[in-house]
């Protein structure tokens, strides 16, 4: 369930407090954050009042950029994200609200909770433990060419509702799991695998336009989705792709089918997201109410 903190003028609550109802005279809100609660891997939805300003407001996230955009209700949204590998602590929202007497300051520490992951031994093909010369350099071209692309930010929201699962069924391994591949520990696992029936279709989980579809050495067959405000969601190992790169998909599209290609124990999809370049929990996304904040 998702859990809204209200950061108000001379208050702020935790992101995983459900504040009180004000009491009459408090001044309106201006500031929402909506989250699972702030933790490593998690994705967070910043709602600005129509009141604080009506132009857009601007603001950093853990130093980092905010892309805001109008709601259909007059509000400012922007997605914020806590990387898989960010530390506990104070993590600074510090805006610039945009009222009708000028630009003012606004900050407030979101606290990130530490965050246990499992650890879990596989055994898959040596060749993606152990890599050659040349599938190493593949790797390292594969992984200079999705860096550039998660680092790409359109203005703009391009999915058209909430966010849901691609394929039904519950995760057969979770975010953030530490891996250790035929006794070699490798990076934490930056995504969900959910069981599937090799063959089973795939969907896209929001609109969005096709930014990559091809084979990755180790994701195997591969489509990568542009939502818009560098949100990008991938589905890994297909064993047919049904899409092409630049093509605009609904929610809901076929964009493949469950297969076993890459680094894999079996046939699953693997479901990631990426978001400002960072690790995001799959789930994390699906739990925000955007459907009340598209443009």
């Amino acid at each position: 369930m998702v859990l809204a903190a209200v950061l108000s003028a001379g208050l702020a609550l935790p992101a995983t407090a459900q504040p009180a109802p004000p009491a009459p005279g408090v001044p309106v809100e201006e500031v929402t954050l909506f989250t699972r609660g702030a933790a490593p891997g998690e994705l967070l939805l910043v709602s600005v009042n129509r009141r604080a300003g009506a132009a857009a407001p601007t603001g950093t996230f853990r130093g980092r950029p905010l892309v805001f955009y109008a709601t259909r209700a007059g509000d400012w949204a922007a997605l914020a994200s806590i990387d898989l590998d960010t530390p506990t602590g104070p993590a600074p929202l510090e805006l610039t609200l945009n009222g009708p007497g000028g630009p003012r300051p606004w900050s407030r520490a979101v606290m990130v909770a530490p965050k246990d992951f499992p650890r879990r031994e596989l055994r898959v093909d040596d060749r993606y433990v152990r890599l050659s010369p040349e599938d190493a350099a593949r790797v390292a071209r594969e992984q200079a060419r999705t860096a550039a692309l998660y680092a790409t930010a359109g203005p703009v929201p391009l999915y058209d509702g909430r966010f849901a699962t691609p394929i039904p069924g519950a995760p057969a391994s979770r975010f953030g799991e530490r891996r250790v591949f035929n006794g070699v520990p490798k990076d934490p696992h930056s995504g969900a695998d959910l069981r599937a029936a090799e063959g089973e279709p795939v969907r896209a989980a929001a609109a969005g336009r096709v930014a990559l579809a091809g084979d990755l050495f180790y994701s195997g067959n591969t489509v990568i989705l542009d939502h818009g405000l560098g949100l990008y969601t991938l589905y890994a190992h297909l064993s047919r792709i049904g899409v092409v790169e630049g093509q605009a998909v609904p929610a809901r599209a076929v964009i493949g089918r469950v297969g076993r290609t890459g680094r894999v124990t079996g046939p699953h999809l693997h479901w990631g997201v990426k978001a400002g370049g960072d690790r995001v929990d799959p789930f994390s996304l699906t739990a925000l109410p955007l459907e009340n904040y598209l443009p």
